[in-house]
């Protein structure tokens, strides 16, 4: 188990210096990174995005992602697991920014994204 999470932790410190989104493209108002949770996401087309979320076994995490407006167009939770990881595919989603927030209790991260 401790290998598989520091497996998960070479992969996330990898995937975050692969990052590389357009200018312009932070959270608007972001908050401070969250100290209980680490997130690491990256687009590998135009149309996807991976996420990962290292984290403690107890913890409970709300994902949503937002249109332009406002809209909730994804809502996840995970609950009894220490890592989450998904490939969200965009590919019938209308062109646009978007915002993806991971949240636990009182402490949220957020960071827009384009889909083309």
């Amino acid at each position: 188990m401790k290998t598989i999470i520091a497996m998960l932790l070479a992969l996330a410190i990898t995937f975050s210096s692969a990052f590389s989104f357009a200018k312009g493209n932070e959270a608007k108002n972001a908050p401070k990174a969250p100290q209980s949770f680490q997130v690491n996401i990256y687009k590998p087309t135009a149309n996807a995005l991976n996420l990962i979320v290292l984290k403690s076994k107890s913890d409970n995490i709300k994902i949503t992602i937002k249109n332009e407006p406002g809209v909730v167009v994804l809502l996840k939770y995970t609950k009894g697991i220490e890592s989450f990881k998904q490939k969200f595919d965009f590919s019938k989603m209308e062109t646009g920014t978007y915002t993806i927030e991971v949240k636990k209790g009182n402490e949220v991260f957020a960071e827009e994204f384009v889909i083309n």
